[in-house]
């Protein structure tokens, strides 16, 4: 091939500058061609060993995360036998005896007066509505409370406040209850004078007396120490 391609030169020794430079065009283009193709090298894959540390290490750190997140949403201790199967129904009673109140209080809201211990003064009967629908409306959140928080006692980020609201709300409600409770028994004793809003014309005290004696009072005694009951569960159980 190379010997007539030579050839093919000299017998073009005579010919134009172009043909000679076409010639020797061909002549490289086709010992290209016939050069033997060398295998392009393949990008070298990574040791099986490697990947699989790779792995190891992934799962490691997801392992890490998921023990992680299981050590902040640990479930606290379990209360004792007892107090465990106590704590709904527990939640629950306090939760409809808050509701029983918050009936009672929207009754007169809405306009009721049975029972009802005087004569609003006139002028003032919205007022007093008012007084009752909001007293109404606190009762029905406090209704909710327990059974709201209920799913929240296992978790124990939120134990400690849930423990410090259920003390709170039974000291409250007990002092309340104590307190009224003496002033009412003073008062019927004439030893104490309870003064009266303006909103009422005219106060039947002994109605008063007793409709808050066996009433009121009762309600809020009641209601604190079944809040300080769920407090005491609650606690009885991380204790142990």
């Amino acid at each position: 091939m190379p010997g007539l391609r030579c050839q093919e030169l000299r017998s073009n020794r005579e010919a134009t500058p172009k043909a000679l430079f076409t010639a020797v065009a061909r002549h490289h283009t086709i010992k290209r061609r016939e050069r033997p193709s060398q295998p392009q090298p393949s990008e070298p894959k990574p040791p099986t060993h490697t990947r699989r540390e790779s792995e190891k290490a992934l799962d490691h750190r997801r392992y890490r995360e998921v023990m992680t997140g299981a050590e902040r949403t640990i479930a606290a201790p379990e209360a004792p036998p007892g107090q465990a199967r106590a704590l709904v129904p527990l939640t629950y009673v306090t939760a409809c005896w808050a509701l029983l109140y918050a009936i009672y209080r929207g009754y007169y809201a809405l306009g009721g007066t049975w029972g009802q211990p005087g004569v609003p003064a006139p002028g003032h009967l919205g007022e007093l509505r008012l007084v009752n629908g909001v007293g109404a409306a606190v009762v029905l959140i406090a209704a909710a409370v327990p059974v709201v928080l209920l799913p929240l006692w296992r978790r124990p980020a939120a134990r400690r406040w849930l423990l410090a609201l259920c003390w709170i709300v039974a000291v409250g409600c007990c002092m309340h209850a104590i307190i009224d409770i003496v002033q009412r028994v003073l008062s019927l004793d004439g030893q104490l004078a309870i003064a009266y809003p303006d909103l009422w014309q005219s106060v039947d005290r002994r109605a008063a007396d007793l409709q808050d004696l066996y009433g009121n009072e009762p309600w809020f005694l009641i209601e604190g120490l079944l809040f300080g009951a769920l407090a005491w569960c609650n606690l009885a159980g991380r204790a142990r």
